[in-house]
């Protein structure tokens, strides 16, 4: 089994999408919690898992069914959500899967476009990054005698 870690509170563009979810859909962030244990379990298969094919130096992205208690719908006629890797595979290592997209299947096709993808995970490294340098101490004022 591929086990991983699951992260669904990082990224800023999930976190916008949710926002207008949240009106239509009150539950919907209970919805994708519930799922989340499933995936660390084994993200290759559980719940529903797709990955596109595998292009050299693209970003390693999967796709996951959630159902929704508020349409009282099966996961495969309800919502997508799209998580990425950000660092390669290493034996031993257990990776962290970002969740970066999340759409009603009712108002999009089911596949999402790289460019998309792109621009997501693009925004939750910059968010990373502005984390790890705000966590950097400070150096002392030398000028405070």
């Amino acid at each position: 089994m591929a086990r991983c870690k699951v992260d669904c509170a990082k990224s800023p563009s999930l976190a916008k999408i949710l926002r207008k979810l949240r009106k239509k859909y009150r539950h919907i962030e209970s919805d994708l919690a519930k799922i989340v244990r499933n995936i660390e379990e084994d993200y290759t298969y559980n719940c529903n898992a797709a990955r596109p094919p595998k292009r050299k130096g693209k970003i390693e992205y999967w796709k996951y069914d959630v159902g929704s208690t508020d349409l009282q719908r099966s996961p495969r006629n309800c919502f997508r959500v799209v998580g990425a890797f950000l660092d390669p595979e290493e034996e031993g290592k257990e990776r962290t899967l970002y969740l970066i997209l999340m759409w009603f299947k009712g108002d999009k096709q089911d596949d999402i476009s790289e460019e998309e993808v792109a621009d997501a995970v693009a925004k939750l490294r910059e968010v990373l990054t502005q984390g790890e340098l705000q966590e950097a101490p400070e150096p002392p004022d030398q000028n405070s005698n």
